[in-house]
């Protein structure tokens, strides 16, 4: 995985005059070959708190994407992480060892 600041210029479109705004962030990619031309970020001070995606791609599309009521480091459930695989599923550990189900 690459450092996002080795993916994207990152520039600052507009700053919040008071401490509860929004920051505007606009990322460019690096690479020409990627299907986007840039990625708007839209974050709430003074958390930096996600508000908005819009995406612009290489045809002229734009794509926004909003986040209402966010709840932060709510914890997941152990339940989340198990996985229990269908009848029949053959399981292979690491370095290619059967296992047991």
């Amino acid at each position: 995985e690459e450092p996002l600041a080795s993916l994207f210029d990152a520039s600052l479109v507009t700053a919040p005059e008071s401490a509860r705004e929004t920051y505007r962030l606009r990322l460019a990619p690096r690479n020409a070959a990627e299907s986007f031309e840039e990625v708007l970020l839209t974050l709430r001070a003074p958390l930096f708190a996600l508000e908005e995606v819009e995406v612009l791609d290489s045809t002229g599309n734009r794509m926004r994407y909003r986040f209402f009521e966010i709840e932060r480091n709510r914890g997941l459930p152990p339940a989340a992480f198990r996985f229990e695989a269908p009848a029949g599923t053959e399981i292979v550990a690491a370095g290619g060892a059967e296992v047991d189900p």
